[in-house]
């Protein structure tokens, strides 16, 4: 059975406030009933307490029993609770110490002798002394009658139903109104997913509080922004390998073309030049390759524990006969309290990284320049810096550094054989190995590459 959200919520509202309210009339109805039973049994008791009371008092104040009838005829006698009392009330006799009657509103009349027998049941009156000062007589003390409480109870009850009713019309009215503001923003995110799905991700959700429907349009509007960056960088991927793809297509087809209309001979000279152009478009798709996969998360990382400080002297050494072919010399800084410090990184993925530095280093760096290798620890991180001593990075260019394809007019070109991947990649890699790439320039002049990665034990404290 299909029944609204909106009528589930607004019958489930109601059914609690229904429960509640039966409860309470209930309740209240069984208690009233316990309480009025109650005073019907002992409520007359309560005025004979209080007569004894007011009657030893007018005694003790004026001697003697002269004038008393005047506390029964204005209703005195119930310390607060007035004339009204004794319609309800037990019926009384008073007697003097001697036991004859002088006032009585029961069946004894006035000059009446109790006996033995009644002395026994009438309350004793105590003096100042101690001494008896008369008695009273009680009679009807469980007199009250229901028939004289039945009105009472029955506008209560009723008081109490319509209570009841108008607490049922405020609780509807209620959870209509809570009902609407719950599913407002509900309706809200399912409008918004259906314009997202349907390829505007543009599409954003108003959220307002801080409950946890408001968590959701947050989490909403943060995976509909996450998604028009994706399709912004998709776009730009497209573009940007179309366009870094076109040059060298465009080469080696007017190349062949010219070959083949006689312009140019078939030599080794032309021929490798559509080599170069072809090996360019080859590197190319193989750092496209990588970044997909990265992206995917469905690149192989083979990870071990190494001791840093001991094979990065060894993939140095591998550099320098390409670093004397450039004109350039790779110098070695290791840090003392880095010495035997231990990674857990894949070798191969952190060797392309610095495959990376390096060769950009050689590439920018001065002619005959400095290339310095430093291994320390920085930011709680073992840390691999490769500083050139080059023009160094455009302050505009830094920001970009590591988007893909970006290249500084002015300093980087297709003509110096990068494919604008190499410091994507880079970072890319050494994030997936839970470390990190940082570029920009140094202090003393030239581009400062630091490559970051986390320890997972050391020698030194």
């Amino acid at each position: 059975m299909n029944i609204p959200l909106k009528l589930r919520l607004i019958l489930a509202f109601i059914g609690v406030a229904f429960a509640a309210i039966v409860s309470i009339v209930v309740y209240t109805n069984i208690d009233s009933n316990r309480q009025l039973n109650y005073y019907m049994t002992h409520g007359g008791q309560f005025g004979v307490e209080n007569m004894v009371i007011t009657l030893e008092d007018f005694y003790q104040t004026n001697q003697s029993w002269a004038g008393v009838e005047t506390v029964f005829s204005t209703g005195i006698m119930g310390k607060g609770m007035g004339g009204n009392v004794r319609g309800i009330m037990s019926q009384f006799a008073l007697a003097d110490m001697d036991g004859k009657i002088i006032w009585s509103e029961s069946t004894y009349s006035v000059g009446d002798k109790l006996g033995q027998e009644n002395l026994k049941n009438a309350i004793m009156l105590i003096g100042d002394n101690k001494q008896t000062t008369g008695f009273l007589v009680v009679e009807g003390v469980n007199s009250i009658q229901a028939s004289e409480i039945s009105p009472f109870v029955e506008k209560l009850r009723t008081a109490v139903l319509w209570a009841g009713g108008i607490a049922s019309l405020v609780a509807l009215f209620l959870a209509i109104v809570t009902a609407n503001q719950l599913l407002k923003p509900i309706r809200d995110l399912t409008k918004a997913t259906s314009v997202l799905s349907s390829g505007n991700l543009s599409t954003r959700v108003n959220v307002t509080g801080k409950d946890e429907i408001a968590t959701l349009g947050t989490a909403f509007n943060h995976m509909a922004e996450s998604l028009e960056v994706a399709e912004e960088r998709k776009k730009a991927l497209t573009a940007d390998v179309a366009h870094e793809l076109r040059t060298p297509i465009a080469v080696q087809k007017a190349q062949i073309e010219a070959m083949m209309d006689g312009v140019l001979p078939l030599n080794n000279e032309n021929l490798s030049t559509i080599a170069d152009q072809t090996n360019f478009l080859s590197r190319m798709v193989d750092d496209l390759r990588i970044l997909a996969l990265a992206d995917a998360g469905e690149l192989l990382l083979e990870m071990q524990p190494i001791v840093l400080s001991e094979w990065l002297p060894k993939i140095v050494e591998n550099f320098r006969p390409q670093a004397e072919v450039n004109h350039a010399t790779i110098t070695l800084d290791i840090n003392q309290n880095v010495i035997g410090s231990t990674v857990s990184i894949d070798t191969d993925r952190l060797y392309q990284i610095l495959l990376n530095l390096l060769s950009n280093a050689m590439r920018y760096g001065k002619i005959e320049g400095v290339i310095d290798v430093a291994l320390n620890i920085k930011q709680e991180r073992l840390c691999i810096a490769v500083h050139d001593h080059g023009p160094g990075i455009p302050a505009e260019s830094i920001p970009h550094l590591f988007e893909r394809f970006y290249r500084d007019d002015r300093a980087r070109s297709r003509d110096t054989g990068g494919t604008g991947l190499g410091l994507s990649i880079a970072k890319k890699l050494a994030q997936l190995m839970g470390g990190d790439v940082t570029g920009g320039n140094h202090p003393a002049g030239g581009a400062l590459f630091e490559v970051y990665l986390p320890a997972i034990c050391s020698t030194k404290a």
